[in-house]
């Protein structure tokens, strides 16, 4: 588990292949901007002042994450000791979406405030998350730019716990499960956890601290 900023994509033109084929050198034509968009009315409504009045009960289970955060985190190295990041290492946001039937999330790592250091990039990504009152699940996808592929994970929630699962292994032939807990609020918490056994036994890689931002 979810976010609102919204990511950018940038498009890389490359010089013409004519000109590159040509027997003489020439110089290349300036390649032109790329206009920008005019505002959108139906892309401000993508985004709700909070969930419509006959959405399922369900999406209220992340009414207490609705809203902006900065992350830390630790990851587990190969000797299994868990190494903390001193400095936040992302910002997070949480917006109802699609009329309030549903729950986007930004992830931003790191913050756009934040300059990068020269090896670095920054991960941009979105998530949506739904839920299907038939079913009493959720239904959740993750989208970035560079990340491969497009991750999908079904979720279940009851108030307090949200316990997410991946469809498919991922490009390393793993299972993703992730766990939102301890939501209090002003600060929650987050675990990965990956398994290559097809979900018969799980090893935590990843623990994500949020805390709300004013």
């Amino acid at each position: 588990m979810i976010k609102l900023n919204k990511p950018t994509l940038a498009v890389l033109a490359s010089a013409s292949l004519l000109a590159a084929c040509a027997t003489a050198p020439e110089e290349s034509a300036p390649v032109a901007d790329a206009a920008p968009a005019a505002p959108s009315p139906a892309m401000a409504h993508f985004l709700s002042d909070g969930p419509a009045a006959d959405a399922p009960p369900q999406l209220l289970h992340f009414a207490p994450l609705i809203g902006d955060w900065s992350i830390q985190g630790e990851r587990r190295d190969a000797d299994g000791a868990w190494a903390r990041s001193p400095n936040e290492i992302a910002r997070w946001s949480f917006r109802y979406a699609l009329d309030g039937y549903a729950i986007a999330d930004m992830w931003t790592a790191p913050a756009h405030d934040v300059d990068l250091r020269p090896d670095q990039t920054r991960q941009v990504g979105i998530n949506l998350r739904i839920y299907w009152p038939d079913r009493d699940e959720w239904e959740m996808t993750w989208v970035s730019p560079g990340w491969g592929m497009i991750p999908r994970y079904t979720a279940t929630s009851d108030g307090n716990v949200v316990v997410m699962q991946s469809t498919e292994e991922n490009q390393n032939g793993a299972l993703q499960r992730i766990t939102f807990h301890e939501m209090t609020g002003d600060s929650f918490s987050w675990r990965s956890e990956n398994s290559t056994d097809s979900g018969e036994s799980w090893t935590e890689n990843m623990r994500l601290y949020g805390t709300r931002l004013e």
